[in-house]
């Protein structure tokens, strides 16, 4: 019962971290999306990055848990005056250390990834533009988000910029 409930939490520190990390990255995935990247692009990105955090994590957690347990039963054993067989790493437990290891970040991260990745390139200028309190009109043409100077004057992205319409994205 403490196993479930301590999944459950990583789990939803896991989405609440990915979702403050994604809400940070709005204006990177805006600037991928404008220059040509692909939802799936993005999408694997980021599955990319839970993968390799889960991998580095069973890198340390798994001979860390392994050594704890062995030093718990040892503890235990000569309370009751027992005698240990040695260390040894049971293949079942071991893979299933694996494979909780890996998929409980990414069943958590799936949402906010998935949520992220649907950013349009247009949603981090229409943030900025809402905040400038402007009402910029988008500029309609194509070759508009490839310009580096909009008809406001400022760089796209920055306060007063044209936002791009979301036809385009």
């Amino acid at each position: 019962m403490l196993g479930v409930l301590i999944l459950f939490l990583s789990s939803s520190l896991i989405a609440n971290t990915l979702s403050a990390l994604l809400s940070q990255h709005l204006r990177h995935i805006g600037v991928m999306k404008l220059v040509g990247g692909r939802r799936s692009q993005i999408f694997t990105m980021y599955i990319v990055l839970i993968l390799a955090f889960g991998v580095i994590a069973l890198l340390i957690a798994v001979p860390l848990g392994g050594q704890g347990a062995y030093a718990l039963s040892a503890y235990i054993a000569n309370m009751i005056n027992f005698n240990l067989l040695g260390y040894r790493i049971i293949p079942l437990a071991f893979a299933i250390q694996i494979v909780v290891g890996l998929a409980v970040p990414l069943l958590a991260g799936l949402g906010p990834v998935l949520n992220g990745s649907q950013i349009t390139c247009c949603a981090p200028s229409m943030a900025i533009c809402s905040r400038s309190k402007r009402n910029t009109p988008c500029l309609p043409n194509r070759a508009s988000r490839l310009s580096s100077v909009s008809r406001s004057g400022s760089p796209p992205g920055f306060p007063g910029a044209g936002c791009i319409s979301h036809a385009h994205c």
